[in-house]
């Protein structure tokens, strides 16, 4: 029989408003540089959909409404197929809530998770590798007598 190491790959579930789960690894700066990306995707969007002010409302609204799907599009690429209709229903990605977008609340939130992850496994790091050096010095100053 083989000998097996089993390894944890770090990845969480992360809950999004009780409406979906997400699977990440908080310090994976992949997924971080893909969120980022995905920031510059949406700005880029919103810059190709701006019109003119002096366009009327009905030529305003619908390069609103294609904003938004293209918006949402470039989010479900990335957190999966269907993730803004079960996060947010029908709501806009800009509408505003407690003084942020919608979308901001959910990648502001996602950040925070990553970056207080990362603290503690910066700590847990911390001691293993001082474990680990402690055990192997001691088992070198025992050869060396």
């Amino acid at each position: 029989m083989a000998n097996t190491i089993k390894l944890s790959t770090g990845l969480q579930e992360v809950e999004i408003n009780g409406k979906r789960t997400i699977m990440i690894n908080p310090t994976d700066e992949g997924f971080l540089s893909d969120l980022y990306s995905l920031l510059e995707r949406l700005e880029e969007i919103h810059k190709s959909h701006i019109t003119d002010e002096t366009a009327d409302i009905k030529t305003r609204f619908e390069a609103s409404k294609a904003r938004e799907k293209e918006q949402r599009e470039a989010v479900d690429a990335l957190l999966g197929e269907g993730f803004c209709s079960d996060v947010f229903g029908s709501a806009r990605l800009y509408s505003l809530s407690g003084g942020l977008t919608l979308i901001e609340l959910l990648l502001y939130g996602i950040l925070d998770f990553m970056d207080e992850d990362l603290k503690k496994q910066q700590a847990a790091r911390s001691e293993k590798i001082a474990f680990y050096t402690n055990k192997y010095n001691k088992k070198r100053a025992r050869a060396k007598k």
